[in-house]
């Protein structure tokens, strides 16, 4: 009696061994086939963002009180691409507010539009637009932002990735001069919700937009080709900047 009931007991001890290492066996395979799933981040909305400024983006978005507008926007935290690029320097900046209101000459395939830069009220954003226009950086980008809505009409353009969600490799600070606004033709830079995002992307009023007023730096104004301005379709190209 003794012996069966022996043999019972290590057959009981040997079936909960098999049942252990089988519960084990599961839980291992269960951890391999469970993945990560990494989802990819979406861009900022800015009133004009760099996604525009916000349904791109980018750029980036405009304003609360054009529903479901994204600002001229780069669009969150925009990608940066590679680049030799660098923010002004001192020297450079103090060029700009000298030498006071330049001229910006932006070659489309639709015609050239003709800005002024107003270095002496916004000398960090004109110093910087200037020094990637005299790099080339902008020829052969497009114009990847085009809003017509009544109210709210722009173009953006100057991503280096041609959606929105690009920069130059680096941003400046937001820079407000109080005596520029967002009339119909204003030059301004794009940039996320952080308010020192700007990089390169910039946008063109077609017509006033005064809620983007105090948000954006606005530094120039077009002079001479609005009409060409209005014709710009998405992904047009910027075939050269050329500052006089």
């Amino acid at each position: 009696m003794r012996s069966v009931r022996i043999s019972g007991l290590v057959m009981t001890a040997v079936l909960l061994l098999v049942g252990l290492c089988l519960l084990a066996g599961c839980r291992q395979t269960q951890q391999k086939d469970m993945t990560t799933t990494i989802f990819p981040k979406g861009t900022a909305s800015s009133k004009i963002a760099t996604d525009a400024p916000a349904d791109a983006a980018s750029d980036t978005d405009p304003v609360a009180d054009a529903p479901q507008k994204a600002e001229p926007a780069h669009e969150p935290a925009p990608a940066k691409a590679e680049s030799q690029n660098g923010a002004p320097t001192a020297a450079e900046i103090a060029d700009a507010k000298k030498r006071g209101t330049r001229t910006a000459v932006i070659k489309t395939e639709k015609g050239d539009i003709v800005a002024e830069l107003y270095g002496k009220d916004a000398p960090l954003t004109v110093a910087n637009f200037v020094k990637l226009a005299q790099k080339k950086f902008y020829n052969g980008l497009t114009f990847h932002r085009v809003e017509t809505d009544k109210g709210f009409q722009l173009i953006q353009g100057g991503c280096p990735l041609g959606n929105g969600t690009g920069d130059p490799g680096y941003s400046i600070k937001l820079e407000i001069a109080d005596n520029l606004k967002h009339v119909e033709g204003a030059l301004a830079m794009a940039r996320s919700q952080d308010p020192d995002s700007a990089g390169s992307q910039f946008y063109i009023t077609n017509c006033a937009i005064a809620q983007l007023d105090g948000d954006y730096a606005v530094f120039g104004k077009v002079v001479k080709g609005l009409e060409v301005s209005k014709k710009i379709q998405e992904d047009d190209e910027i075939i050269s900047i050329t500052i006089k």
